[in-house]
């Protein structure tokens, strides 16, 4: 499928935390902020029903790149994909696969891409940068012809030609949902368990996807959490926040561009 021409996507901020307040630059060029933080229990995992009310919620929101704060909240992008008529291709840039089974009528940050492939909505999902221990490569890898896992300690260039390869025969839109856990140490800080791909291998491999499909929408999460109160801010928490408020930055030159 051939990539459109480029089209500005709007850029959106869903707060369910503080873990974006402090970064400046990048709220400025937000084109929409959403205020979810009177939704109550939503960290690591969340009813069902709670996370379709959200989904209700963003309707109105236009497609484009939403920041979803911490890692914490990646079933966020549950919300926003069950928002879409149509079904999509996934592209999850990821550390873990999220296709852990929780409790019945509960989805979590590390279950929401399977339950989203359980209900139909995904055409074909690639996880990129996945851990190559993750227990969902051996589960699932034989058994879904529709999804497929690149993983870590794959080398850049076979990455990157894999990715071109499959989007070729991709018919359908791509969504491309980004946490910043699959960054190493040093350009990205989380509170998970990180990988080893360089902020620069990142952008490479977002610019492939542009150029080899129609990518409609974008999620990003993966940010440090802070303190409820600015007075508590260790110097620690300054540090992490530039760090990923300079990776966001990044990661939207290489969506934007």
């Amino acid at each position: 499928m051939k990539s459109c021409d480029p089209v500005r996507m709007p850029i959106n901020i869903i707060k369910v935390d503080n873990s974006l307040d402090f970064q400046e630059k990048l709220l400025k060029k937000a084109d929409n902020i959403v205020d979810l933080t009177g939704f109550d229990k939503l960290r690591f995992c969340s009813q069902k029903s709670r996370l379709l009310e959200i989904s209700n919620h963003l309707k109105k929101l236009p497609r484009g790149i939403s920041f979803l704060g911490s890692s914490d909240f990646h079933h966020l992008s549950f919300s926003l994909i069950s928002n879409l008529p149509e079904k999509i291709s996934l592209i999850l840039i990821d550390h873990h696969s999220d296709m852990y089974e929780t409790f019945p009528h509960l989805i979590s940050c590390g279950s929401w891409l399977a339950e989203l492939i359980k209900e139909g909505k995904i055409e074909k999902c690639i996880i990129v940068g996945v851990d190559a221990g993750d227990f969902a490569i051996e589960k699932y890898s034989l058994k879904e012809s529709n999804l497929l896992f690149i993983t870590e300690n794959e080398p850049e260039k076979l990455l990157i030609s894999k990715i071109a390869s499959q989007l070729s025969r991709i018919e359908t839109p791509v969504y491309i949902s980004i946490d910043k856990d699959v960054l190493r140490p040093q350009d990205a800080a989380t509170g998970w368990d990180q990988g080893t791909m360089s902020i620069a291998g990142l952008k490479r491999l977002i610019c492939t996807i542009k150029n080899n499909a129609y990518v409609f929408a974008v999620d990003i999460c993966g940010e440090w959490m802070l303190p409820g109160d600015k007075i508590l801010l260790t110097n620690e928490d300054i540090w992490r926040n530039r760090l990923n408020e300079a990776a966001n930055l990044e990661i939207l030159r290489a969506l934007t561009s």
